[in-house]
């Protein structure tokens, strides 16, 4: 929504003058400055959801995956302490999420 347009943009805009000297690849003028969380509502808004159910049970999967990396990534951003199998659950979150999407990608024509 626009809301999250607005957000989009202000992740680039810094990225642009974060690294002002610094030679860079061009990077995706939307999916390099989403959140985690945006791209997941990116994956299961409408006719999207399509595109990427092959891979999971169902929408609330994909969600579950997403919160169990987001909670501790936040954590871990802000130098905030994680708990061990908190750590660990993410790691598997991060693989299964990984592998799933991969998965999408070996059946698609080439």
């Amino acid at each position: 929504g626009p809301e999250a347009l607005v957000v989009i943009e202000r992740n680039r805009n810094k990225y642009q003058t974060q690294y002002r000297s610094a030679e860079r690849p061009a990077p995706d003028p939307i999916l390099d400055f989403c959140y985690l969380g945006q791209l997941i509502q990116l994956m299961i808004s409408g006719d999207s959801w399509d595109l990427f159910k092959g891979a999971f049970v169902d929408k609330r999967e994909l969600q579950d995956l997403a919160k169990a990396i987001s909670m501790v990534r936040n954590d871990r951003a802000h130098f905030r302490s994680v708990p061990e199998l908190e750590l660990l659950r993410c790691q598997v979150a991060v693989s299964d999420l990984t592998s799933r999407l991969r998965s999408l990608q070996e059946t698609q024509p080439s």
